[in-house]
């Protein structure tokens, strides 16, 4: 539906899961990892078939430098609370701000109905 919107990876889940993403930045022709520190990164979660809606879910990312790493990279961690009563096809977007200069990458993101969520 969103082809040429697309530029992260699709992703699945099942409800009420931690999942803790990472996100590594390239240039446009993917020959070099580009350094995130100083950068502000937000998650967003829209519906799949009406885009436009407000997010169901926005967070904060985290600019971490991993051990044994010298570039930062970009951290996020939902938790069971942020996608325990979801499930279906959705839009998760990534905002980059670096020094003014935004960047937008987008991808697909399943999740699974979870049908016990009294352990959770």
């Amino acid at each position: 539906m969103y082809p040429d919107q697309i530029t992260l990876p699709p992703e699945s889940l099942i409800a009420g899961a931690t999942r803790n993403f990472i996100f590594y930045l390239y240039t446009e022709n993917k020959r070099k990892q580009i350094d995130a520190d100083g950068m502000i990164a937000r998650f967003s979660l829209t519906d799949y078939v009406n885009e436009s809606n407000v997010p169901i879910l926005t967070k904060s990312c985290s600019i971490v430098i991993p051990e044994g790493e010298s570039l930062a990279i970009i951290k996020l961690e939902l938790n069971r609370n942020d996608t325990l009563d979801l499930y279906g096809k959705y839009i998760h977007q990534l905002t980059i701000n670096d020094n003014g200069t935004v960047a937008i990458l987008k991808g697909i993101m399943d999740i699974t109905n979870n049908c016990d969520k009294s352990d959770i």
